[in-house]
Parts: C-alpha cells; sequence; structure tokens
C-alpha cells in the first residue's frame, strides 16, 4: 500500500514520504489493529528516511521489503512442511500467508496426508483455508468449533499463524486458537506457530498490550429473537492472546525457536534488512 502511493504520487522529499508512511500504516492499523506489521513497518521506514537520508529511494526500500518478506514467507512454508510426516493428519488454524506456503509445500512433496480445521466464529476465517486446500487438490474435514477436542486427538501434528508475536513469546491470533492450543497440549500433540518474525509486535517491549478488539461479525446469533435486548450480550472478540507456554516453537525464517527467543530472533531480522547502521527507537 505504501509503495502504491509512493508511485503515484512521487512525492520529492522525505517529509511527504514520511506522511504517506504514517497514513497508511494508521490506516492499516485501524483496519487490522491486532497485526504487528503496520507499526512495525513504521519503525523502519521513518528509520530509513532518518538515518539513510533518501529522498528518491524509499520506494525502492520498500520493494526490497516486499521481496524479503516473500523469501521469508516461503522458508517458514518449507521448515514447517518439513516438520510433517507422510500419511499425517495436520491441524491447522489460521488463514496466514506463512501458514498457506507450509500447506503448498505439504500437498507438494508429502503423501496421503489430511487436514482437519475447525469453523471458528466471528469470521469463519477457517473456510478460507479449506478452500485453498481443495483448489490445490488436497483433502479436507471441517468441524464446528465444539468438535475441536475430537479433531485435536485425530491430529497427528497442529499449525496456525499469527497476528503478532509478544515481547514475551506469547502469540496473537483469530479467536479459537488459544483453545486449540490449549487442547494441543492436554492431548499431548506438537503445537507450532508459523509465523516470520517480523510480526514481532515491538510496541510489547514497552508494557503495550495487543488489541483483541471486537469483531463485527454477529452471524453465529442470526435469528436469535433477543439478540438486541438489553438483558442479552455477545462475547465477539476477533483476536486472542496465546500462552507462550502451549507452544511447542514458532517456526521462523531462522528456524524453529523458543518462544521466549523471539526478541533475540527479531534482531537477526532488522540486521538483515537494516545492516549496522541504524538502532532501534525501541532498546531490544
Amino acid at each position: 500500500a505504501i509503495l502504491f502511493r509512493l508511485n503515484h504520487s512521487n512525492p520529492r522529499y522525505s517529509e511527504e514520504q514520511r506522511d504517506i508512511v504514517f497514513t497508511v500504516c494508521d490506516q492499516m492499523s485501524a483496519y487490522q489493529p491486532a497485526m504487528a506489521i503496520q507499526s512495525n513497518l513504521k519503525e523502519i521506514l521513518l528509520q530509513y528516511l532518518k538515518k539513510d537520508r533518501s529522498n528518491g529511494d524509499l520506494a525502492d526500500f520498500c520493494r526490497r521489503l516486499i521481496d524479503h518478506s516473500l523469501s521469508c514467507v516461503k522458508t517458514v512454508g518449507e521448515l514447517g512442511a518439513g516438520r510433517v510426516k507422510d500419511g499425517d493428519r495436520i491441524m491447522v488454524h489460521s488463514v496466514s500467508s506463512s501458514l498457506l506456503s507450509a500447506v503448498d509445500q505439504i500437498l507438494d512433496g508429502k503423501k496421503d496426508v489430511e487436514f482437519l480445521l475447525c469453523v471458528n466464529y466471528p469470521g469463519r476465517m477457517s473456510l478460507r483455508t479449506a478452500e485453498y486446500i481443495i483448489e490445490k487438490g488436497g483433502r479436507v474435514t471441517v468441524a464446528s468449533d465444539a468438535s475441536m477436542l475430537e479433531l485435536v486427538r485425530q491430529a497427528d501434528i497442529v499449525f496456525s499463524g499469527a497476528d503478532a508475536i509478544t515481547a514475551a513469546g506469547d502469540c496473537v491470533n483469530e479467536v479459537g486458537t488459544g483453545m486449540l492450543a490449549e487442547l494441543s497440549k492436554s492431548q499431548g500433540k506438537p503445537y507450532y506457530v508459523l509465523s516470520e518474525i517480523a510480526k514481532l509486535d515491538l510496541r510489547t517491549l514497552d508494557d503495550y498490550s495487543p488489541d483483541l478488539s471486537k469483531g463485527e461479525d454477529t452471524s453465529a446469533i442470526r435469528g436469535f429473537p433477543y439478540e438486541n435486548s438489553p438483558l442479552f450480550s455477545f462475547y465477539n472478540y476477533r483476536y486472542e492472546k496465546i500462552d507462550r507456554r502451549n507452544i511447542t516453537a514458532i517456526i521462523t525464517e531462522y528456524g524453529a525457536i523458543a518462544p521466549q527467543k523471539a526478541v533475540e530472533t527479531y534482531q537477526r531480522y532488522y540486521k538483515t534488512i537494516a545492516g549496522e547502521r541504524w538502532e532501534l527507537s525501541l532498546q531490544l
């Protein structure tokens, strides 16, 4: 989105470029408040403008970031798929690019696998993942959230994506993921979060709590006669935090890491894209 704005407005001065960075990142954060990428990207691009004094190359830097991100997503998918064996039943929960990358790699390299998904409210995002798997020629079993325990019992391995990773190593993802993580641990099933380390939310280094805002999808109670009654309330959050103690590992482009190693791993990522020229305004 930032690259699109830069290409179409062609700003000459760093002040104009900075205005575009602020505007686009703030708009995207309002649309997806739990995601860490937008605020992190603002930090990175503002550092670029500040340290490199670039008035004409910000668009090129954005292209390099995009290419690097796509490479990271592919690597995460490959590493996730490497955990799967022929004949496995794989439970997945999310529609993130890293998880879908793993789906691609699994279907290309593994035999007789089956994917298990639960239809989660609000949003029913997992159905999009089911569509993707079927279009790629994979087998899928879908059940309601109420059947999640039974599907976890049937699964050999469990994957989800993440909208954000906190400095403490907890993850944030669509609602239902926390229950999946709890059930996976109780049933002794490995649960992996597939995520580029760029999703570490730098704001959580400074006592920031991720925005677990309410969703707008009320389809789960559509037709309920007392939906608008003052005596009735609907718990309808879009995101939830996944306790790091329930995560077997976070699979990043740098390999499978313990959740508490997230900040340390982010430092490697930051040096990859910035070299030794910058320092984060938030102390790692």
